[in-house]
């Protein structure tokens, strides 16, 4: 792959993880300004309690739905250029691995924001959702974040492990966020909100650390003027 090519895909990635960032920043403006998230309708509820809830957020939903959408579009593509600039010969099956976790997380959380859009109109027109469905939402939004566990454990054999960021992200992701992340959905209906705000936290900074590593391999691509990603730092799966 041309060395130019691999440091666009780096501009690329740090250019929409700040992007995210931003849109993060804004859920917690639409949260305070609307008192809606998404979190409740991701999680099973009595039926009578989630019909009430919903016909009294949809117009908040909305917009937390297309500030979402936004979101899905930059951490996927994201991380998409993140994985493409960190490819080298015999790292394929790895890259493409973690590619397909995050492309099928994007998927179920577009499907999932077109639902709630769906399901918000149809609770106006008197038609409110079933219980099958408020448990299919459950169970999406659970799968939803562990493929998204699993893209990032696995990315973290593909980092080079140089510097403070890289070894930060790659034992972060195998040590930190998989079981924090199962956590969320395994612990005591007490503890969830600490854990959730774990997740939170872990995944901010993954996006910070992403951008931290496309810097640092952008800076060793421009002093070694490497056009082979086989001549850039090389993990070897173990540290």
């Amino acid at each position: 792959m041309p060395q130019q090519m691999r440091i666009d895909y780096f501009r690329n990635s740090i250019g929409l993880s700040w992007a995210v960032i931003f849109l993060i920043v804004l859920f917690w403006v639409l949260l305070f300004l609307d008192g809606v998230s998404q979190h409740y309708f991701q999680s099973f509820h009595p039926i009578d309690e989630y019909i009430l809830k919903l016909e009294s957020s949809v117009e908040g939903l909305r917009r937390s739905v297309l500030a979402d959408n936004h979101f899905i579009v930059f951490y996927t593509c994201g991380t998409f250029f993140f994985l493409l600039g960190l490819w080298r010969p015999g790292n394929g099956a790895v890259i493409g691995l973690s590619m397909a976790c995050y492309l099928a997380t994007g998927f179920i959380d577009l499907s999932e924001g077109m639902l709630y859009l769906v399901m918000g109109d149809a609770v106006l027109a008197g038609t409110p959702p079933t219980e099958g469905l408020v448990f299919f939402f459950a169970w999406a939004a659970m799968l939803k974040w562990h493929l998204v566990y699993v893209g990032m454990f696995v990315m973290t054999f593909v980092i080079p492990p140089q510097g403070f960021a890289a070894n930060a992200m790659i034992w972060g992701g195998r040590l930190l966020l998989l079981p924090a992340g199962i956590l969320v959905y395994t612990v005591d209906p007490e503890m969830k909100p600490t854990m959730l705000l774990v997740r939170f936290v872990l995944v901010v900074l993954s996006y910070l650390l992403t951008i931290a590593i496309a810097r640092q391999q952008i800076n060793f691509l421009k002093k070694n003027d490497v056009s082979s990603p086989s001549s850039a730092p090389v993990h070897k799966g173990t540290n």
